[in-house]
Order: C-alpha cells, then structure tokens, then sequence
C-alpha cells in the first residue's frame, strides 16, 4: 500500500498486488476511484461534475443504503473520511449523516495469494430510534461494456419458483442494449442512448460481472436466499443509461436498533485478456470459465 494521488485527488492510496491495483480517494467518499491492470485503462467510471445539489456522482465505488429515497439516499459524501491504514488493509469512515443518523465505514484489503481484493461494507445507526435498511454496493462502471449477471436458478423439476426479477417503470424490454438469455441478462452501455435501463433480481449463484477492451471485473458477494432484501427481493441490481453503467450488489434487510451495525461484503477479481462479443454464447464460453475460478 502507498500514498499517492489520482487525477484531481491529492490524497489517495493504491494498493496492489502486482497485476493489478485498486486506488482509494480519501479526499471524499469512502469511494473506490480506480480498478486496473497495472498501467491499463480504469475500468471504473468516472464522473466528474455529476450529481444531484450538493450529492455528487464522482464515479467508482460508493456505497448507499437501500431502499433508494430522496432525500435520504443522496447524502453528499463529499467530505474526506477517517483513513485507518495497515499492511494491506484500508479502513475509511465517513462522518455520520445528519439527514439519517447512519455511519459509512468502507474496509479494503487486497490479497497477493488469490488475486482478490476484499471490501467489508458496514453500515452503523447512531440515530435516536430503530431503522429498516440494507447495504448497498454501487460500481460505476466506465463506459461502452457489458454488465450481466445469472438468474436465479433451482431445481429443474421444482413446482415452486427459485427466484424474482424486478423492473422499473422506465424500462422498455425492447430496449437494444438490453439481452435476456437463457440464464443470464445483459446489459451493453451505449452512450447514444440516455434512456435508463434498469434490471434487479434475486440471486442464488452470487455474482454479477463487467466486461471491457477484453478487461473482466467479476464481483462476488453470498446471497441469503431466505432473507428479506428490498426492491421486491433483489440481490443485485445492473443499470445503465448514456453516461454510466452500474453494477450494485444488495444486502438483506435489516432492524438495526441505535448503535448496531451491520456488514456487507463483495469479493472484487479482475481478469485481462477475455474475449467476449456480448452475447450469451460468448458469455458461457469465455467468461464463465473465469468466474468458476473464483470464490
């Protein structure tokens, strides 16, 4: 791990593993800024001048908490948060929300061994009463790839479903950027096209990936499929419109009491040199061989 800057960002860390590195702003956030190959192409989003009033895009890696309201859901974080750094681990707290009374802690860590990188999401209330929410981990994604995910999936001879798949008012299943295969959905950012697009579901396989210039980013969290998650029951969540592509993992919901805390966590891998034309053959041939490779 070192300090360093990124871009506009004076006050940064990277950390890596040889192959490739994660950087860390800690002028704002806590937010994941880059996801690269050593020297290569960030293939997260970035946003500068996005946002909502005072909430900015930014871009990268934030994390929320679910459902999604307005105000509640659009806190700036635009401030720098505590920075606990050791070894290879990287602990940022933000300052509690005053709208909501709920404390950001975002932990990363980067193993050499496995070529994982590790995020620990917790969210805290420190407010007067009790509260119902989730975590919620968004990644921008940088523009013109592919996002998909796997459906749920059980029991082929079951008489009972395995799964739900949520949609938003403004989504139109005609969409061109949009594929429902056989057993994934995929979602190809176009940015010629500003009309969002949005697909939840829940999950049983845990995981949902990026794929650009050849880059994979696969990021792997543990369903709970007996819990009770927001947004009618999703797990993950792929969105997109002109300007970015989101890959969000979600957990359950959770009554958290003043002063409980709970805990989020996504596996993040990342892979150079995968073919991939964007449609569900090339996806079972060329991209889930990588993701059986990871845990």
């Amino acid at each position: 791990m070192e300090k360093t800057s990124y871009q506009d960002w004076k006050n940064c860390y990277r950390l890596t593993n040889g192959q490739w590195e994660l950087v860390v702003v800690a002028d704002i956030g806590p937010r994941i800024i880059r996801l690269a190959r050593v020297g290569g192409p960030n293939i997260l989003g970035e946003v500068p001048g996005a946002g909502e009033g005072e909430w900015k895009l930014y871009g990268g890696h934030r994390l929320w908490h679910a459902p999604e309201a307005m105000p509640r859901s659009y806190a700036p974080d635009n401030k720098p948060p505590k920075v606990e750094a050791a070894d290879d681990r990287l602990r940022l707290t933000a300052d509690t929300e005053p709208e909501t009374g709920i404390q950001k802690t975002m932990e990363v860590s980067l193993r050499v061994d496995d070529k994982c990188a590790t995020l620990i999401h917790k969210l805290t209330n420190h407010g007067p009463w009790p509260v119902q929410l989730a975590a919620w981990a968004l990644t921008v994604m940088a523009k013109e790839g592919y996002s998909f995910a796997p459906f749920p999936s059980g029991e082929f001879k079951s008489l009972l479903p395995c799964g739900v798949l949520t949609i938003w008012p403004y989504v139109d299943w005609k969409d061109s950027r949009l594929t429902i295969g056989h057993s994934h959905v995929i979602i190809h950012q176009n940015p010629a096209l500003s009309r969002r697009l949005k697909i939840g579901m829940s999950s049983t396989e845990g995981w949902a990936g990026y794929w650009l210039n050849k880059d994979l980013f696969i990021k792997r969290f543990d369903p709970m499929p007996e819990a009770v998650y927001p947004d009618y029951g999703c797990a993950l969540e792929l969105f997109a419109n002109d300007a970015i592509a989101e890959v969000e993992s979600v957990g359950p919901l959770t009554h958290l009491e003043p002063g409980e805390s709970l805990k989020h966590v996504e596996r993040w891998y990342l892979f150079g040199g995968v073919d991939f034309d964007g449609t569900e053959e090339s996806l079972e041939k060329n991209i889930l061989p990588r993701v059986k490779g990871t845990t």
